[in-house]
């Protein structure tokens, strides 16, 4: 009986060895092979399908001397048409965060400029456009890292506050289990599981 192989490479992924018990349990054979000691008779191998597994992908990139997916996708297996599968299944996963992102910088612009929604997501297309071939993609990448910072620093700041101005804890993890400090005894859990029910939802603890 002719079984599928599946070829796993490791990119430095925790589960690797979860991943292949479970694909064995399947009656699948399967072998893993580190990213830079890939077979080179993958045409005899015949796998049946291949398994990336990565902690973090970028520096094994790097390390292959690639910058993308669909890079080192099209020289792993010596195809343009596999590098081309692979661009076209990175747009797709990208959409639905992009479609998110020019939906945002649409209402900004609409907002700030009293256009339609529909006029400042072109507005801001088009400042992205100009902007990234004026920068490229390391302008691009700075930019990721200076709003990931902003969102973080967004974030962190408000849940801070407030959880020193109820508790009298500057550390929000901390102040969901401390007594209110008002001096009431009340756990912070408790009067939000208060304010839930009275909203007409499920205890915030349930």
């Amino acid at each position: 009986m002719q079984h599928d192989k599946v070829l796993i490479l490791d990119f430095g992924s925790q589960y690797t060895q979860l991943i292949a018990r479970r694909v064995r349990e399947l009656n699948i054979y399967c072998e893993i092979h580190p990213y830079n000691k890939i077979p080179t008779n993958l045409d005899e191998f015949k796998a049946g399908g291949y398994v990336l597994l990565a902690l973090l992908l970028a520096p094994y990139l790097r390390k292959f001397g690639k910058f993308t997916v669909p890079d080192f996708i099209g020289d792993r297996y010596y195809s343009n048409t596999a590098r081309l599968v692979g661009v076209i299944c990175a747009l797709l996963v990208s959409f639905t965060y992009v479609a998110g992102q020019m939906r945002g910088v649409g209402l900004v612009f609409s907002r700030f400029l009293e256009v339609d929604i529909n006029t400042g997501v072109l507005i801001g297309m088009l400042i992205v456009l100009f902007y990234a071939v004026l920068g490229g993609m390391k302008g691009i990448t700075y930019t990721q890292v200076a709003q990931y910072c902003v969102l973080i620093f967004a974030f962190m700041v408000p849940a801070i506050f407030i959880s020193f101005q109820m508790t009298g804890n500057p550390i929000p993890q901390l102040g969901f289990g401390s007594e209110l400090a008002d001096g009431s005894g009340t756990f912070l859990l408790d009067k939000l599981d208060g304010l839930s029910t009275d909203l007409g939802f499920a205890e915030y603890t349930e």
